[in-house]
């Protein structure tokens, strides 16, 4: 998924996001989140549904932001079960000067897992938003790490939903679906 800020000025920000074609995702959750000096709080919420199967030109504008303020967007996709398929973050400043230089770049230059060889698809690719790894029953545990393309972005790990600060997912027998 490409979840990027398209746009901002003084009292605005244009977040927009490609999704992936057939994967199931029938519902678009973004949440905006103000920093209030110390940390991010929760101040808006949109829900889209998704009526033509993931693909480009999806988006959405905010109007009367606060001037010189730090805003952070996620986005969650979810199957029509209402569970997360993906989930990503943004964040942009508002600003009178004009704002700094703004990357459209949010994407990874490497991924790995502790404990695995190769991630599939290989060789690793920036462009690639879904990649699958096999261990053995008796791993319980693996550190995500990641490289971001920009110098000036930043990752999450998260497994379940939560966000797990040092990278290390506990991991159980079957399927876990790790969101970075």
């Amino acid at each position: 998924m490409n979840f990027r800020v398209t746009g901002f000025s003084d009292t605005s920000a244009v977040v927009a996001w490609e999704v992936p074609r057939n994967r199931g995702i029938t519902k678009y959750v973004l949440e905006r989140f103000d920093h209030d000096g110390d940390e991010f709080e929760s101040t808006a919420s949109w829900t889209l549904e998704d009526t033509t199967n993931g693909g480009s030109g999806h988006g959405q504008q905010n109007g009367n932001l606060e001037p010189d303020t730090q805003y952070k967007y996620v986005l969650m996709l979810k199957d029509d079960l209402d569970t997360i398929v993906i989930e990503a973050s943004v964040t942009v400043r508002t600003s009178t000067t004009g704002g700094p230089s703004l990357s459209n770049d949010a994407t990874l230059s490497a991924l790995s897992l502790s404990g695995i060889d190769e991630l599939e698809p290989v060789p690793f690719r920036s462009s690639f938003t879904a990649y699958t790894a096999s261990v053995g029953d008796s791993v319980t545990e693996t550190t995500v790490s990641a490289t971001t393309n920009h110098s000036a972005a930043s990752y999450e790990v998260k497994l379940g939903g939560g966000v797990d600060d040092d990278g290390v997912i506990p991991l159980r027998v079957g399927r876990n679906a790790i969101t970075v």
